[in-house]
């Protein structure tokens, strides 16, 4: 065990005489600070060999320095340990002592067990005098396996910064993990969605259901790549629809945008969509396969059903059962960090009252700004701007004219009669898998029987429905052996159109 410093407590002594300086502002703060050598250089020489100062702020030192200036009265006074994963460095040291001096903390360096229990043996007076603001903690020489994890946190007014390649087993899921590497946003790979340390501390307050929630977030997500193979698949995808597809516009601009992505080695994404026109002609499809050939995960938001702004962006952490926003939800289930988000008929919710919903697709739909998305329960911001966006919308007259500029608005056309009985065969065929009795009908539809089909439907909506119904109405009188008995001749039979002219059945009450 290492010897008592006999020096020590005159230094903790001196420390704790220093003069209060006024807390700067965090908008005011600058590294390394004008000031740093003159105020500082005797404590830097007295720990520092060398003179080594920092000169550029190390990667976990924000996340840090916004905790430190945080102030929640709601929160119990208690220890609060962070782990850097790295070996103790002087640089380390250096700044830990300058945030102290910035946000009222008094520092200690901490060598051995029992420079761990000087700092309990000051006298009272001082120590109450420390107490006013907590005291910051560098175990720097400290032999880990001398202590125990409650021998660190016996004193609740201290924060103690812990650098180590590792901790011991049992103390993981206590401590907070400072991020000691660059960013991963930094590389093409992966990206961290949030500030972990904030995010933890969080965390470490909520209920059990809500942590799990939320730890997703804690670590990074990949990136989806933008390659060769994926825009291969888009060709493909784009060729089996045809030239003459009503969705040529929208696929030569998922394709190109894919393409000029696997050139430049980013991730997976497109500028964000409009997809406008009638309702029933594959807007709500065509993202869902948007989504399926680029491997994206999806997440729809139906305006039309719900336009609540609360259950996208959350409710305040201060309401009784508060919980995140749908949003914040789904970037903690995604695997990946570029997910596709759907949100449909927008014009529905924005033709009256948007209720701040239009202030939300703003913010969206402009990555400068998604970049710090702000969930009302989370304290921390997500980083969303990674996510593709399609919007869709019958009506697009009632969005407004900012909403637009940010939107590449593609109109979806009804399709004429020779692109709906080319859609038909691949319609018919996929309709029979999804039922489970393609073994049972015949592969393709009669030319006479698809022109009816197309003749009744008047969007690609009714069309399916039309063949569907054909389908039930072929096995509606055979009796069930009788169709076993079947292999691939079943024909679709198209049913009687309804006379919508003659009288309509009396409604009321039978005499």
């Amino acid at each position: 065990m290492a010897k008592q410093d006999p020096d020590l407590s005159k230094r903790l002594l001196s420390l704790l005489s220093m003069d209060e300086p006024e807390p700067p502002e965090m908008l005011d703060l600058e590294f390394p600070p004008d000031d740093y050598h003159d105020e500082m250089v005797e404590f830097m020489d007295a720990w520092l060999p060398d003179g080594q100062f920092i000169q550029t702020p190390p990667a976990w030192y924000a996340s840090l320095q916004g905790l430190l200036s945080q102030s929640n009265p709601n929160l119990p006074m208690k220890t609060r340990i962070f782990h850097l994963a790295a070996e103790p460095e002087s640089e380390q040291l250096c700044a830990c002592r300058w945030l102290s001096y910035q946000y009222y903390k008094y520092f200690i360096v901490i060598d051995s067990y029992l420079d761990l229990h000087e700092w309990s043996d000051i006298p009272p007076d001082d120590v109450a005098r420390a107490r006013r603001g907590r005291t910051l903690a560098f175990i720097r020489h400290l032999d880990l396996s001398e202590v125990t994890y409650q021998d660190l946190v016996a004193d609740p007014y201290i924060d103690i910064i812990i650098p180590r390649p590792k901790l011991p087993v049992n103390w993981q899921s206590q401590v907070l993990q400072l991020q000691h590497h660059p960013l991963p946003n930094n590389t093409p790979h992966s990206v961290q969605l949030t500030d972990v340390t904030q995010l933890q501390l969080q965390i470490a307050s909520l209920a059990a259901p809500q942590q799990d929630m939320l730890r997703p977030l804690l670590e990074p997500k990949p990136l989806l790549p933008a390659t060769e193979a994926v825009y291969l698949r888009v060709q493909q995808w784009s060729t089996q629809l045809g030239e003459g597809s009503h969705l040529r516009h929208v696929l030569d601009t998922v394709q190109e945008q894919t393409k000029l992505r696997a050139l430049g080695g980013k991730a997976l994404g497109f500028r964000p969509l409009l997809l406008t026109g009638e309702p029933g002609n594959a807007k709500s499809w065509l993202a869902s396969q948007i989504a399926a050939v680029l491997g994206l995960p999806k997440y729809k938001i139906d305006f039309a059903g719900n336009g609540d702004r609360m259950l996208l962006v959350g409710s305040s952490r201060n309401w009784h059962n508060a919980a995140p926003g749908r949003i914040a939800q789904f970037l903690a289930e995604s695997p990946v960090a570029n997910p596709l988000i759907v949100i449909e008929e927008v014009d529905k919710a924005l033709a009256g009252q948007d209720h701040g919903l239009q202030d939300l697709l703003l913010m969206l739909l402009e990555p400068e700004n998604s970049k710090e998305f702000q969930d009302n329960f989370i304290l921390p911001s997500l980083d969303l701007s990674h996510a593709s966006f399609i919007l869709t919308a019958n009506d697009p007259s009632c969005l407004s004219s900012p909403l637009l500029s940010r939107l590449q608005q593609i109109e979806i056309r009804r399709p004429n009669q020779a692109m709906m009985l080319q859609l038909l065969q691949e319609m018919y065929q996929r309709i029979l898998k999804e039922m489970g009795v393609q073994a049972y009908f015949t592969p393709e539809l009669p030319a006479e029987l698809a022109i009816q089909l197309v003749s009744r439907s008047t969007s690609i909506r009714a069309l399916r429905f039309n063949v569907q119904t054909a389908i039930e109405a072929a096995v509606k009188e055979p009796e069930l052996s009788e169709l076993l008995a079947h292999q691939h001749s079943l024909m679709p039979k198209l049913p009687p159109l309804k006379n919508t002219h003659g009288p309509k059945p009396p409604l009321g009450f039978l005499p």
